[in-house]
């Protein structure tokens, strides 16, 4: 998964920064400036980084690992709250002198085996660093799907021994939770 983020953001900074350092420096400084300008937003929307916690809530757990010792099914390695980087795309409406904004957000997260994994949604409120400056600092809160989350199959408790005639063994679904994420934008 680090191999395909990796280039995966490589290729969004290449995509980024390309344009600009491969333009024909022709025309009024003001015309580069709003060709620029264009090209930093796509449909109105920006694209950033973010660091996200999410969560599945209350005495919800997805099964990493199990295994059967002395008899019993014991939950080796489970996952409720953890945090995750995704890349994040957002629109906002301008608050305050263009500095502040709020807006719906979209965000995904792949993996070695799905190029979309996770996918997370809400609302989130931006923070430019300044007017002119297409930069800024975001945060935002809202719900996420896993896709294939593992858990105990049909019958299967965890510290309890197995059904009779049954073997260990696990299904999986997409499973909801909530997440808040911090993000910051560099398209």
């Amino acid at each position: 998964m680090k191999k395909v983020f990796s280039l995966f953001l490589l290729g969004v900074l290449i995509y980024s920064f390309a344009p600009p350092l491969l333009a024909d420096n022709t025309g009024t400084r003001a015309e580069q400036t709003g060709e620029q300008e264009e090209k930093k937003e796509f449909l109105g929307l920006k694209f950033g980084v973010a660091l996200a916690i999410t969560s599945y809530g209350k005495k919800r757990f997805v099964v990493q690992e199990a295994t059967i010792i002395n008899g019993k099914v014991r939950v080796l390695e489970e996952l409720n709250t953890f945090p995750r980087i995704m890349l994040e795309t957002h629109y906002f409406f301008n608050l305050k002198k263009k500095i502040i904004g709020i807006g719906p957000f979209v965000g995904i997260q792949s993996n070695k085996n799905h190029l979309l994994d996770t996918i997370a949604f809400g609302a989130m409120t931006g923070f430019r660093y300044s007017e002119k400056d297409n930069n800024s600092f975001n945060f935002g809160i809202g719900a996420f799907c896993d896709r294939n989350c593992k858990f105990l199959g049909a019958g299967i408790e965890r510290d309890k021994p197995l059904p009779e005639g049954e073997s260990l063994y696990f299904y999986t679904r997409n499973y909801w939770g909530f997440v808040a994420l911090i993000s910051f934008s560099f398209l």
